[in-house]
């Protein structure tokens, strides 16, 4: 579907069907607290990152996710992660997970995998988004002040289911999925 208005670059690749998007707080770290409907994961203690991993994995389809940054002192990554992803580091140590920063930067496979730096995220004020095709396994993202996607990045190295992922490595973080409309 092709939205009215909108240049062929903010175009998202689909309009998705409503899909309940929720963290999962039996998949989290520990010092990471859940609520809101599970709809808003925080860092309430510890030290070093800290993880959770969304509720049941994205099997197949295009979805589209956006996050609400509520307080942001420190780094996080937002992104997907197959179960071996480790919650416990920033997203796209490996090819188990890829993470969105809010700098502009998405890590996969150990190195920086987008540069554009066209979606820098700060406290209370941007919404990042990101789209995940199951079918292709490609990833991209947004900030949707900025309306630009960055390019799709081929994750076919994840093996395995894909769930909804965020990290971070500071205590007092917090981001919330933006329910579909």
């Amino acid at each position: 579907m092709i939205l009215p208005g909108v240049v062929a670059s903010q175009q998202p690749l689909l309009i998705p069907s409503v899909v309940s998007f929720e963290w999962n707080p039996a998949d989290a770290s520990a010092g990471v607290t859940v609520s809101g409907g599970d709809l808003t994961a925080t860092t309430v203690s510890g030290t070093g990152y800290r993880g959770v991993r969304g509720i049941g994995p994205f099997t197949s389809g295009i979805h589209h996710v956006v996050m609400n940054v509520g307080t942001r002192a420190s780094n996080f990554s937002f992104g997907v992660a197959n179960i071996s992803g480790f919650l416990d580091n920033f997203g796209g140590v490996n090819n188990d997970s890829v993470g969105y920063y809010q700098n502009g930067q998405v890590f996969y496979a150990s190195g920086v995998a987008d540069n554009t730096g066209i979606y820098t995220v700060a406290s209370g004020n941007n919404s990042p988004e990101m789209e995940f095709d199951a079918g292709s396994k490609t990833v991209r993202f947004r900030n949707s002040s900025s309306g630009s996607y960055g390019i799709s990045i081929n994750i076919a190295a994840m093996i395995g289911a894909i769930y909804l992922f965020w990290s971070t490595d500071t205590t007092g973080n917090d981001i919330t999925i933006v329910p579909p409309p």
